[in-house]
């Protein structure tokens, strides 16, 4: 634990101590932050609750509200700035929303989530909105980080504190990405609650978690048919079936509930949505900053270095690298049930498969990760010593930290856009080649990212 702790805060120092040395500099915006330009704070959040035209009549506050917009005015001014735009684009276009990329992208799960709590912000005011949906976010961490230091109780705090300031849970919390952060934190939850047997409860948050972000089923994969101990395969695949059986009952449910709420939300208008943002982040330009898939990283070498830009070659490497994600995910899962990779590393390799098959991947889902050290944890006796190697933990530690380094002058695309997607694809092959030595089929040699005693 240690040795990811040294690289986790040595990287997290060395981006802090750059910004700060080219803000000194006199250097302006991205240099001198990692994260997205300020005046964009909670946009993700105060943006779609206002993208919804019901909920940007009048501006009903809580006391909270109040007293919050006095402390903080900036934030205040941001926030009736994003509902001021939002009103802009109706009255000039009441067309925008089905024009452009807004929120009928977003599964059913996603819908009701945002109409939720978009509701509270219409009712007690954003200040108000944005405290109950982090607490509510959270919540599941918190209940993780107790679950994970069951032995070792007085860590909890620290494992949640240490948690909390990292990268993408710092990014989805400034940026007001609550349901890309509430995704990653059922998920973890789940896979606390898969070590912990109780599994009834974790196929139903791994099934909200998959509702809201579909491209997490590697790692439901691996929690399913290699964390499951002391059953047969059959059970396996009958506990499989009623995963996906809860899968659909909630996203009917869903469905019905918020078209119910918003009838100009239905599947079509939802694939509709869909195929724009593709159009804008998967093959265009939206999605290059603070990404991590390798499709982006693809695409960015084909245009600055190749100069090409064809969306028929971006649309064959899509594919490609789904379904040699995919087809990993098999491999891995077969070679964990042969016992020659751990459960521990099994799941690191699910979520670096997650990172490179995703088209679209920002860096707030790499909170996740952090559901493999919660795991290691609640499996070991002592807090020093868990059963990931230290490759695990490298790959891990690199991932949750900042590498917003920009190579050329005003560019907008960070160092971390090429650098993650490579470190996992080096992770994953490094790992696929250990494991698939003639040397590890005999009983003798222990799984990769065991210990040795």
């Amino acid at each position: 634990m240690n040795f990811f702790l040294k690289i986790y805060f040595s990287l997290y120092f060395l981006q802090c101590f750059s910004n700060s040395l080219l803000a000194g500099f006199g250097l302006g915006f991205p240099n001198t932050t990692f994260l997205f330009e300020p005046i964009e704070i909670f946009s993700d959040f105060v943006r779609v609750s206002y993208s919804y035209p019901f909920l940007l009549a009048g501006k009903p506050s809580s006391w909270f509200d109040t007293l919050a917009s006095r402390q903080f005015p900036g934030l205040a001014a941001a926030f009736e700035r994003y509902r001021h735009e939002s009103l802009l684009s109706f009255q000039s276009d009441p067309q925008w929303l089905t024009e452009r990329v807004t929120h009928f992208h977003h599964p059913p799960v996603t819908q009701l989530h945002s109409l939720l709590f978009g509701g509270i912000l219409h009712q007690w005011g954003p200040f108000t909105a944005i405290v109950i949906t982090c607490i509510v976010c959270l919540l599941p961490l918190v209940v993780a980080s107790v679950m994970a230091c069951h032995r070792f109780p007085r860590y909890a705090p620290w494992l949640l504190g240490v948690s909390l300031i990292s990268y993408p849970a710092v990014f989805a919390i400034t940026r007001g990405n609550f349901t890309g952060l509430f995704c990653s934190t059922l998920l973890v939850l789940a896979i606390l609650l898969i070590a912990s047997e109780k599994v009834n409860l974790a196929i139903v948050c791994s099934a909200m978690a998959l509702s809201i972000r579909p491209n997490w089923y590697p790692l439901v994969l691996v929690m399913l048919f290699v964390l499951v101990e002391k059953v047969s395969l059959g059970r396996k695949l009958w506990i499989f079936l009623r995963w996906l059986l809860v899968l659909a009952v909630v996203n009917m449910v869903a469905l019905a509930i918020v078209h119910a709420i918003y009838p100009a939300y239905d599947l079509q208008s939802f694939l509709e949505g869909y195929r724009k943002y593709s159009a804008a982040y998967e093959f265009g330009d939206t999605g290059s900053s603070f990404g991590s898939s390798l499709l982006v990283a693809e695409k960015e070498v084909l245009s600055v270095l190749f100069h090409v830009n064809s969306l028929a070659l971006l649309g064959i490497l899509r594919r490609l690298n789904i379904v040699l994600a995919s087809l990993a995910v098999v491999w891995l899962i077969a070679l964990a049930i042969q016992k020659r990779v751990s459960q521990e590393t099994a799941l690191v390799l699910a979520m670096a498969l997650t990172i490179l098959g995703t088209p679209v991947f920002f860096d707030y889902h790499l909170f996740v990760l952090w559901g493999a050290i919660y795991y290691a944890l609640y499996r070991s006796r002592d807090p020093q010593s868990i059963a990931l190697s230290r490759l695990d933990l490298a790959f891990i530690a690199i991932s949750l930290s900042p590498f917003a380094y920009y190579l050329r002058p005003g560019a907008i695309t960070g160092f971390g856009v090429l650098f993650r997607p490579f470190v996992a694809l080096l992770y994953v092959f490094i790992c696929f080649v250990v494991v698939s030595r003639p040397a590890l089929g005999s009983a003798s040699v222990q799984p990769l990212g065991s210990k040795r005693p």
